[in-house]
């Protein structure tokens, strides 16, 4: 790799929230953007699966153990 490619290369960090409902994590996760960004970062941020799934129209209650 040459020393011009080398300096272009990026770091890309990731960051997993965890935890129950009502933990905090969408609050957490919009200062935590803040921040970063505040620090000339660029943030990228993902929706919980769940929530991407219930807005499609999943019921989970619908689903098998399989499904």
């Amino acid at each position: 790799m040459s020393a011009e490619m080398e300096s272009k290369k990026k770091i890309v960090y990731r960051l997993v929230l965890t935890g129950g409902p009502c933990g905090g994590k969408t609050t957490g996760q919009s200062r935590l953007c803040t921040f970063f960004e505040n620090l000339g970062w660029k943030v990228f941020r993902v929706p919980e699966t769940a929530t991407v799934l219930l807005s499609g129209g999943i019921k989970f209650s619908d689903l098998s153990a399989d499904e």
